[in-house]
């Protein structure tokens, strides 16, 4: 279960990099 939870924060994390990044580009 932790590593399942661990996981799911880590997702969390990279999606919004993800949604950062894709902000950056459509404003250019």
């Amino acid at each position: 279960i932790t590593q399942l939870h661990f996981y799911l924060k880590d997702n969390i994390k990279f999606t919004k990099k993800l949604t950062i990044i894709l902000l950056i580009v459509q404003k250019e």
